[in-house]
């Protein structure tokens, strides 16, 4: 799972291990590796590198 870390003005990424649960009707359960309030990468993903520099899409 990619994160989205705050870097001053900048943001960047960082992979995270996560645990899944239970999975339904496109939701899955985390069960570990995240924290309340993290910002993941649910798009776009496929050629990202640690620390990259990242913007977020409306």
């Amino acid at each position: 799972m990619w994160v989205i870390e705050n870097d001053g003005d900048a943001m960047s990424v960082t992979e995270k291990r996560i645990e899944i649960g239970l999975a339904f009707d496109g939701m899955v359960q985390v069960r570990s590796g995240l924290k309340d309030g993290d910002r993941v990468v649910v798009r776009g993903n496929e050629s990202l590198r640690e620390g990259q520099t990242v913007r977020l899409a409306s």
